[in-house]
């Protein structure tokens, strides 16, 4: 599967979804993958009989073909419980990727999926409104947007504004979120490092300009949204330059010209219309 800026990400919501998701333009599947849709991704449910605080989080490796259908499925790093792993593995052989691009053409590639089985179960399967029920409504919500219009690819721009503002001032506050609770997905390089933030629904990637950019001192947010037929990234930014030409660029890089895969959208939780 292939890294893209500002990152490319396997993406396994807490309902089992899985997809990636990148700002390059990309080529149509090849011709034998008609047909291979998968429209609504099994999750992976917690099975029956398990005991009182049986959780855990299952690593699969995953090799997809061409058309981004998987072709075997490994464990490993196992969750402890042969019934979690199992559902995992199961569920997994139903998701669809979407494969690296080698000179113009789509690529059978391998990635690595953690499944989290510590939250609560899906909506279908745990409908009753725990607290964990009401964290992951809350953040369902947080996430809808309005409809953007895909075009036949099933691409949307590359920059769609975020109608959420930035949750800090300051770029040094960025730092210090991202320092404190922040994955970094890709080291620092003239300057620029990418880092990640997930709590369930609210999955975020940082493209972070310090010293030995041209743009620092500056961080790039691009933030997993659903208009609730399909999910794509938003972006927003901070300049915290104190000059205006560094800005402009900041400002133009954010807003560059580029594609962006759709993936499927959470499902709406109960109770909840669009």
């Amino acid at each position: 599967m292939k890294i893209a800026a500002p990152v490319c990400l396997g993406l396994v919501l807490m309902f089992g979804r899985v997809a990636c998701a990148t700002a390059e333009a990309l080529p149509p599947l090849p011709a034998e993958c008609a047909g291979r849709e998968i429209v609504e991704p099994r999750p992976p449910s917690l099975p029956e009989g398990l005991k009182e605080g049986d959780r855990g989080i299952v690593t699969l490796v995953i090799d997809h073909d061409a058309c981004g259908m998987a072709t075997r499925v490994m464990v490993e790093k196992s969750s402890g419980i042969p019934a979690l792993d199992a559902a995992a593995s199961e569920a997994a052989r139903t998701w669809r990727f979407t494969p690296a691009v080698r000179d113009g053409r789509a690529v059978a590639g391998r990635v690595r999926i953690p499944v989290d089985f510590n939250t609560d179960a899906t909506y279908s399967h745990s409908p009753s409104r725990s607290a964990g029920f009401e964290r992951d409504l809350e953040q369902w919500r947080r996430m809808q947007v309005p409809e953007v219009q895909a075009d036949a690819d099933a691409t949307v721009p590359s920059y769609l504004p975020d109608p959420q503002a930035m949750p800090m001032d300051s770029v040094d506050e960025a730092v210090a979120l991202l320092s404190s609770k922040g994955e970094q997905v890709q080291a620092p390089s003239n300057g620029v490092s990418v880092y990640r933030l997930h709590d369930g629904l609210d999955i975020s990637t940082w493209e972070l300009h310090q010293a030995g950019s041209a743009l620092a001192p500056s961080v790039i947010r691009r933030r997993l949204v659903s208009d609730g037929k399909k999910a794509f990234w938003v972006s927003s930014g901070l300049c915290g330059s104190q000059e205006a030409s560094v800005c402009e660029r900041f400002d133009a890089a954010m807003r560059a010209e580029g594609r962006q895969r759709i993936i499927p959208p959470p499902p709406t939780p109960p109770g909840e219309h669009r």
